[in-house]
């Protein structure tokens, strides 16, 4: 019978562990990402320069606040939906608004609609009409204090 070394057991714990913990963040990283809020449209809810973590998904209920792609002038999308999977450099690639869902439509109208807090200053589904579910791109889960990385700007208006 060969015998272990002492610790050997609690060293494989150890790397075990790290590796899940290692895991749990590649996962987190491609489901959270921080949003610097631009503009006023969803004060007094959220401020210019405010940032925000959100989650990213496509279940949404009335009365989330959710981070969405803005459309082409015209209403017209320039590029296809974002893959799921999609890397920090392709989504800061795009334009996102920061609005605050009023209605979600059910398949074939899978889209939502959408407005901001600030109705007096909001570009939001008033003027571009439902927003297509694809187009979104996740949940505020909760606002973050300021840090000095740079985050995702969202909304310039």
């Amino acid at each position: 019978m060969r015998s272990r070394k002492p610790g050997a057991r609690s060293l494989a714990g150890v790397a075990m562990l790290l590796g899940t913990v290692l895991a749990a963040a590649a996962v987190f990283r491609h489901r959270m990402i921080v949003v610097t809020v631009r503009g006023t449209s969803m004060a007094p809810t959220y401020r210019d320069g405010d940032r925000v973590l959100v989650r990213r998904t496509t279940r949404l209920v009335p009365g989330q606040v959710i981070v969405v792609e803005q459309p082409a002038p015209g209403g017209r999308w320039a590029t296809v939906p974002l893959p799921r999977g999609a890397r920090a450099a392709a989504m800061t690639a795009r334009t996102w608004l920061i609005k605050r869902v009023t209605s979600v439509g059910t398949p074939p109208n899978d889209a939502v609609w959408l407005l901001g807090d600030n109705a007096e200053d909001s570009f939001d589904s008033r003027h571009m009409g439902w927003v297509p579910r694809p187009r979104v791109l996740g949940v505020v889960v909760r606002p973050r204090r300021p840090h000095r990385r740079s985050a995702l700007p969202a909304e310039r208006r």
